[in-house]
């Protein structure tokens, strides 16, 4: 994602060092040198630029939050400039995805699998202004009465007609239980299967751009159950984290083959495997 650096600088030499040196540490950023003849040309708005200042020459004060000073003392410290310039690099979309959404695929009890999903994903959730979560499963496997029925056939209907955008998909969600926006029960326990793997795919695609867009932060939480093995390949193909959980290390042995195929489906194997009954034990404890 490009974006730009301004360096306010008046030692000329030492500017086209710093120019030669942030072209080198960040090739997706436009260098441009500021207009260091009295007070600073800074734009009205923030529009995602990153400044740099020498704090010798100019008053912190006139440049936005988290402007960065390049001295240390008298001295320029190369290397904490770097790192905190690194720090405020911009995440591009995929990025934000990545950290964002998160699919779990669950192969235990209702009770654990809830249990896994209030300890595991916790902050996540706490973290975001739009915690949402997705269940792509019968609704005898869906927790909580609390939930509007039909949304989530309306919406698995509506996501895959033309003209239907990520941005829509708030539209069909509710406030639920475990503090997430949800899109609730199916009108039909099996609508989820009966209307084609097509129609989950578009919905993940489209939660998953809902998840990369910068103006708001979400969480996204697809929890899925009950698909064929092919399905959840596919599956795979589309999230960025997927997580199963296994009722115990014993039960894991046996789906050591349907996990390496997942983990190829999904192409760069981020796949983590979870144990219930590590969470048993801690509840234990």
């Amino acid at each position: 994602m490009a974006y730009t650096i301004r360096i306010y600088e008046k030692d000329r030499i030492l500017l086209r060092l710093l120019a030669d040196q942030l072209k080198i540490n960040f090739p997706d950023a436009f260098i441009k040198i500021g207009d260091c003849n009295g007070i600073p040309d800074l734009p009205d708005h923030d529009d995602g630029t990153r400044y740099v200042y020498d704090n010798t020459q100019f008053d912190g004060q006139l440049f936005p939050a988290g402007a960065v000073p390049l001295r240390n003392g008298a001295w320029v410290d190369m290397r904490r400039l770097l790192t905190v310039l690194s720090s405020l690099r911009p995440k591009d979309a995929s990025e934000r995805a990545d950290s964002s959404f998160h699919l779990l695929f669950p192969f235990s009890y209702i009770e654990e699998r809830e249990s896994f999903i209030d300890s595991y994903f916790a902050d996540l959730k706490d973290q975001s202004d739009i915690p949402v979560r997705i269940d792509l499963m019968s609704s005898m496997r869906m927790a909580g009465d609390d939930r509007l029925r039909g949304a989530l056939t309306d919406l698995l209907k509506a996501c895959v007609e033309p003209g239907f955008t990520p941005g829509k998909v708030l539209g069909y969600l509710n406030p639920g239980s475990g503090g997430y926006l949800t899109a609730g029960l199916p009108e039909y326990q099996d609508d989820v299967f009966d209307l084609g793997i097509e129609c989950v795919l578009k919905l993940l695609s489209d939660l998953k751009s809902l998840a990369s867009m910068p103006s708001s932060p979400h969480f996204i939480l697809a929890v899925a159950e009950g698909f064929r093995t092919a399905d959840m390949c596919r599956i795979c193909a589309i999230c960025p984290n997927i997580h199963i959980l296994l009722p115990s290390r014993m039960n894991a042995k046996g789906m050591d083959e349907a996990v390496d195929t997942l983990k190829r489906a999904a192409g760069h194997g981020n796949i983590t495997i979870h144990y219930a009954q590590d969470l048993r034990r801690v509840v234990n404890e």
